[in-house]
């Protein structure tokens, strides 16, 4: 037969209202119901035993400063306690041995304690909600029980559910054992919380603080949160300023983080995933100065985001070990760092995409190291911003080893800059067939060394593509890009005013470089060493100057498709080509233009509308072939030819072809043996020949 029990403490019919100190004792077993009022600083002890499969039930109200106790055995028990006052203080909070047994604690007001607090079996849940200020949750250094438990909840499918408002709440330690536990905890002010742990299958686990007044004092905390089991789901959200998350880690598989701090100087110091199909998001927000310590993921298959926004944001590094791991970085505002420390992928088909809105950013240090088909995309847009820096002035930092480093085959690395006064100091190539893309939009921006032998890019390896396009005014590429390797191809295109490329490297054979200018006052200087390389030439600009040197065999300077001529509309062009069977294609309209070749069997085929001076020599080589094709309207226009050497030729193509000369002077000397100049000219023609069975063919027509 169920029973019912009602006691009221410090209400007796005698003149016992108003005392305090008073006591009650409740023990229930087999199905028994007790409802308790106690007022005025009560102490309230209940036992709940459940031997026989029926479910005992007490419903407890305390108001003012008392004590509880609850202790519960069995399955099915519930407990249902509210306390109104300051200082209550719920000293034992016991479900042991059983099953679907409930907790439902309330408390209102200040200073209000539950320690320990105790869940053991499967099923059970636990609601625990404390309004006031400074209460506090688990166990508490300096306990004046003296005891030294923490707070569990242990069991399978277990639900603990705890919500503290207003502030300086502390909770110290939560732990979930078992499969399908939901631990929820939402907290209203300055807040504490130490430690979460949660250990089996499906759990989730939702963190809430907030701070109502905003202020720089606000320090919501998150000690330590762990997970370990398949398809966790972990929810953080902290609104006010300095919040702090110093650990969180998901073990195994199909583990879902979310991270959202909204405020100042917001920290994430430690965030770790191990097992596949991971999603991981961290977003921060507020006026600035958010960070993000250390971000890993290991396993395949997991995405990771971290979106920043204010100022002076950082990121220190991001470690992605495994195959198909996709990690998305956004930061958004002034002076934002990523990449302080060594940000690392090791694996294989791992993308990292960082993007930066704002002036003065950096995105510092990358490496794919020694695997293949990673994708790695900066984008920055503002001003001032710095890709794979060396300096790191902008952030007060004087690491001079960040770089941007990809080693392997088939990796992708692009980095674009939006803005002015941008820049790109080291990125390293290592492996074959990966493929490297700048675009920089803007003025003053700068693909640069630091030092002469300090290249913006290294290319190390066969097969690499390297793509440069700078848009704007006053843009640079300086020590550029150092190619060592077979069959690369380097490609710069810069449209604006007053830029500047340079291209200076180690000897290579095979590769390409293709050179695109256009607009005014532009330099361009290369220096390639090795045979078989091929320089592709279209600028199109005014007062622009271009230094091109090609050492080695078999070296071309053509157009931009093969056996096409190159083109050069500017001041200054100055072609040295220094080894045997190189090429030279060009059509230009030039105020000056020198063409050297040194070697043997070397060929040049100048196509130009004169602008001034044309001088080429060829020397100390058999075998050398001009061919002319000069035509112009100026009476200032002057061509001016030196062949040095045996079996060279001025004329055109074929056997029987001439060149042909229209403009102010041709002068001819050839130095050697069977030496040939075979040209129609229409203006004046000095042809002098020092040397044995040599043969010149001039035919002039009228000015």
């Amino acid at each position: 037969m169920k029973k019912f029990l009602s006691i009221i403490v410090a209400m007796s019919v005698m003149a016992a209202y108003g005392q305090t100190n008073n006591a009650a004792t409740v023990s229930q077993s087999n199905g028994n119901n007790a409802d308790v009022i106690q007022k005025n600083g009560a102490t309230i002890t209940t036992t709940q035993n459940n031997t026989g499969g029926v479910a005992n039930t007490i419903v407890a109200k305390q108001f003012g400063t008392n004590k509880a106790k609850v202790n519960q055995n069995g399955t099915e028990q519930t407990v249902q306690l509210f306390q109104d006052g300051a200082g209550n203080d719920i000293m034992n909070l016991n479900q042991l041995n059983g099953a679907l047994n409930k907790f439902d604690i309330t408390q209102v007001g200040d200073f209000n304690l539950v320690t320990p607090f105790n869940q053991r079996g499967d099923k059970n849940e636990a609601k625990i909600t404390q309004t006031g200020d400074r209460n506090k949750f688990g166990r508490v250094i300096g306990d004046p029980h003296g005891n030294n438990q923490n707070s569990f909840n242990n069991g399978l499918g277990n639900k603990l559910t705890i919500d503290q408002t207003d502030s300086d709440n502390e909770m110290i330690f939560m732990d979930q054992e078992g499969t399908n536990n939901t631990a929820t905890f939402t907290q209203r002010g300055d807040f504490n919380f130490n430690r979460a742990d949660q250990s089996g299958v499906n759990n989730q686990m939702t963190l809430d603080q907030e701070s109502y007044n905003g202020s720089a004092s606000s320090k919501n905390r998150i000690d330590n949160v762990y997970q370990s089991g398949t398809s966790n789901v972990m929810t953080v959200s902290q609104v006010g300023d300095k919040n702090r998350v110093d650990q969180i880690r998901q073990l195994n598989s199909s583990n879902n983080v979310s991270v959202i701090q909204e405020g100042d100087m917001n920290t994430v110091k430690y965030l770790g995933q191990t097992g596949d199909s991971n999603t991981a998001v961290v977003t921060q927000k507020g006026s600035g100065e958010n960070y993000v310590g250390l971000f890993t993921q290991k396993g395949n298959g997991n995405d990771a985001t971290v979106k920043q926004d204010g100022y002076k944001n950082k990121i220190e590094k991001i470690y992605v070990e495994g195959a198909g791991n996709t990690t998305n970085v956004t930061q958004t505002g002034d002076r934002n760092f990523y990449g302080d420390e060594h940000g690392r992928v090791i694996g294989d088909d791992n993308i990292i995409n960082v993007t930066q809105s704002g002036n003065n950013n950096n995105a510092a240090r990358i490496t794919i190291d020694g695997f293949d088909r990673n994708v790695v995309t900066i984008s920055q847009i503002g001003s001032a911003n710095e890709a794979a820096s060396t300096s790191q002035v902008t952030m007060g930092n004087n690491n001079s080893s960040s770089v941007i480093d990809v080693r392997g085959v088939d990796n992708n690395l692009s980095i674009e800059q939006i803005g002015g006064s941008n820049r790109v100091d080291q990125v390293w190539l290592y492996g074959s067939r990966n493929k490297v893309t700048f675009k920089q939009d803007g003025a003053m921006n700068k693909i640069k060394g630091v030092t002469a032998g300090d290249y913006s890019s290294k290319i190390d390896g066969d097969d690499n593509k390297v793509t440069a396009e700078q848009i704007g005014n006053e843009n640079l590429v300086v020590n550029g890009v150092d190619v060592l390797g077979s069959d690369n191809i380097v490609t710069l295109k810069q449209d604006g005013n007053k830029n500047e490329f340079e291209l200076k490297g180690s000897p290579f054979e095979n590769n390409t470089v293709m050179v695109n200018q256009m607009g005014d006052d532009n330099v361009m200087t290369t220096i390639v060493r090795g045979a078989s390389n091929m320089l592709k030439l279209n600028v199109e600009t005014s007062n622009s100057k271009v230094n091109v040197t090609q050492e080695g065999d078999m070296n071309k300077v053509y157009g931009m498709t093969e056996s096409t001529y190159a083109t050069f509309e500017g001041q200054d062009l100055t072609l040295n080509q220094q080894g045997n069977s190189n090429e030279i294609l060009m059509n230009s309209k030039a105020e000056k233009v020198d063409i050297l070749q040194t070697g043997n069997n070397n060929f040049s085929r100048l196509n130009g509308t004169g602008l001034g001076m044309v001088k080429f020599v060829q020397e100390d080589g058999t075998l050398n072939n001009i061919n002319l094709t000069f035509n112009s309207d100026l009476s200032t226009d002057n061509v001016d030819i030196l062949q040095k050497g045996t079996n060279n030729m001025v004329k055109g193509l074929g056997n029987n072809q001439f060149g042909m000369f229209s403009g102010s002077n041709l002068m001819i000397n050839q130095t050697g043996s069977d030496n040939q100049a075979m040209i129609n000219a229409n203006g004046t023609v000095s042809l002098t020949q020092t040397g044995n069975d040599n043969v010149a063919s001039i035919t002039q027509s009228a000015n």
